[in-house]
């Protein structure tokens, strides 16, 4: 615990520590989803295909098509699904 001396946030356990800014975390997250639509573009097929979408997941159904389409033609969704299946062999083993 603190002295009444210390300043707050100078303990021990965060001594040398900087506060981590959001940009880092949204960069992080656009890095993660711009690799998942390239590479699981399959899911966001399955994903605009829901029972009952809404009109903003219903009017994303035709771009993401297209967009499945040329990640097939790319290469990246066939690689994603050739390394799915094995791991799912692997597993299954």
């Amino acid at each position: 615990m603190a002295s009444p001396s210390q300043r707050p946030g100078t303990e021990d356990l965060e001594k040398d520590m900087l506060p981590s800014h959001a940009v880092t975390v949204v960069a992080i997250a656009a890095i993660v989803v711009s690799a998942l639509l390239v590479f699981n573009s399959k899911g966001l097929v399955e994903w605009t295909r829901q029972p009952q979408p809404g009109p903003v997941i219903a009017a994303l159904e035709a771009p993401a098509v297209v967009w499945h389409g040329w990640m097939i033609r790319l290469g990246p969704a066939v690689l994603f699904e050739n390394a799915r299946r094995q791991v799912q062999k692997a597993l299954s083993n």
